[in-house]
């Protein structure tokens, strides 16, 4: 299904775009980011984490880019969970997957970008970006793992403080 002429809102004094229920904003949101490059045994605490989620029916937001990020995604478009999915990219034009459409037909599903029209960026500038959108707007983060010194351990290090002594579980 090809999505076009998203719709804008406000938030925070920015300009976002949206294809779905943009009720989902509303929500308590729990996001999980990781980084490209992630250990074996964060692997196996993401897919837990995503079982429990999924179970729990959590409503969770990211960007579902990389390969841990996106078997979350797998994960918890088998449950009943409410999913914000903030793509690093414009929306306009967006070719919203089959295993989506679902979830979207059904007002569980929200695409949100910073980004209106499909353009040429640079990936990490636009990667930096979409991640701050989403830890903006998440009630609480979850980080798999950050690559040390790489631009997610950065972004979270200055946005948000550990919670409980759990390494990876961040709140605003």
């Amino acid at each position: 299904m090809l999505l076009r002429n998203p719709t804008s809102i406000q938030h925070n004094g920015r300009t976002l775009w949206y294809h779905g229920n943009r009720e989902l904003l509303d929500e308590r949101l729990h996001a999980v980011l990781c980084s490209k490059a992630c250990p074996g045994d964060k692997i196996i605490e993401a897919i837990d984490l995503a079982q429990r989620w999924r179970a729990e029916n959590c409503a969770v937001i990211s960007g579902f880019h990389t390969a841990v990020e996106k078997e979350c995604l797998r994960i918890f478009l088998r449950g009943p969970q409410l999913i914000v999915i903030c793509p690093a990219r414009g929306i306009d034009p967006f070719q919203l997957p089959s295993d989506w459409q679902t979830e979207y037909q059904r007002g569980e599903l929200l695409i949100v970008s910073p980004f209106y029209f499909l353009f040429r960026r640079h990936p990490e500038e636009t990667a930096e970006i979409r991640n701050k959108l989403v830890i903006d707007l998440a009630t609480s983060v979850t980080v798999i793992h950050a690559s040390p010194g790489g631009l997610l351990n950065q972004l979270v290090s200055a946005r948000v403080d550990r919670v409980g002594g759990n390494p990876n579980t961040l709140v605003k």
